[in-house]
């Protein structure tokens, strides 16, 4: 597939912007082809509708960027030179790059949350865990791929395409969350869950998060007539050893918090520490079970379709869950 070449010229951007406003560049005699593959050995199953390749010279100047859609990759035209490169998917709805200009500082940010979903709330009229008030909400990732390439050299003297190979891997984790023995589950209405000590970004250079904690809302369903499961996908968390600030150790923990408004339109919600669970998952582990389940309580349909959810109105659910 033929690659559409987009070349950045970047004054500053030192702040966050989903769409990149882009300078076509017409002038090519100078140039020299390079062929970009793309490997998907290690992430098979990836599809990602685009990706953008960002090549940053020797020297610290800022990136030309290149655009290609699908999969495949293509033929760019590039100035001759040294250069190190970074390939991102580009074609995210949750997520926001930032401070491109520098290699060391490109960022991929989770978006805010303005809503929580399965509830279709603002997620500023929920509960929170105290002490995580300030923590941001933000959106489940999407999914991301990123690659880097060190050590390109393009000389003028090249008449055929250079080669280059590019190996994206899956750079986000997905979680999920299964409780079971939930008793009286038909008297849910909808509901929503949320969960604490999350990292809100990554830096695309070396994969290493930011150790700045975020809290991230969402969905679960029911299923079996007495569980509830849910997935949401994240960098990371924070305290992880890939955190780019080790100094700054994350010492929260990690709370899961659900939400559910029952079919009289009350709303209850309650809060599990899962940090040891979580903090336990071995390589390739992703799920966290919790056996010992909710009572929800029995109470009497309103008859009404839908409900006012307000900040003051949320009512804890005790629960003594051995953990």
């Amino acid at each position: 597939m033929r690659a559409v070449a987009i070349i950045l010229l970047i004054a500053l951007l030192s702040s966050c912007e989903r769409q990149q406003e882009l300078c076509f560049n017409h002038d090519q005699h100078d140039r020299v082809p390079v062929d970009v593959v793309f490997d998907w050995s290690m992430a098979p199953d990836a599809n990602p509708v685009s990706m953008s390749l960002y090549l940053y010279p020797d020297g610290g100047l800022s990136p030309s960027i290149y655009q290609f859609s699908g999969r495949e990759g293509g033929r760019i035209m590039v100035l001759p030179g040294n250069y190190t490169a970074l390939t991102i998917n580009s074609d995210t709805e949750g997520t926001s790059i930032c401070n491109i200009d520098d290699i060391k500082t490109f960022e991929i940010r989770l978006a805010e949350a303005d809503d929580l979903q399965g509830l279709n709330v603002r997620s500023t009229v929920v509960p929170r865990v105290p002490g995580t008030e300030t923590q941001s909400m933000v959106c489940s990732s999407d999914l991301i791929w990123r690659a880097r390439n060190d050590a390109i050299v393009l000389k003028s003297s090249d008449v055929s395409p250079t080669i280059l190979t590019i190996q994206p891997l899956e750079a986000v984790f997905r979680y999920s969350i299964e409780i079971n023995n939930i008793e009286n589950l038909s008297g849910i209405h909808s509901m929503s869950a949320s969960i604490t000590g999350m990292a809100g970004s990554m830096f695309v250079a070396d994969g290493s998060i930011s150790n700045e904690p975020v809290t991230i809302p969402f969905d679960i369903f029911p299923f079996g007539g007495s569980s509830i499961k849910g997935e949401w996908i994240t960098f990371g968390h924070c305290g992880h050893s890939k955190s780019r600030n080790s100094t700054e150790e994350y010492s929260g923990n990690h709370y899961l918090t659900i939400y559910a408004v029952l079919v009289d339109g009350s709303q209850w919600y309650t809060t599990f520490d899962i940090t040891e669970q979580f903090h336990g998952l071995k390589d390739g582990q992703s799920l966290i079970t919790i056996d010992e389940g909710l009572h929800i309580p029995h109470v009497n349909p309103s008859g009404g379709g839908s409900f006012n959810v307000s900040v003051d109105s949320w009512q804890l659910l005790p629960i003594d869950i051995p953990m």
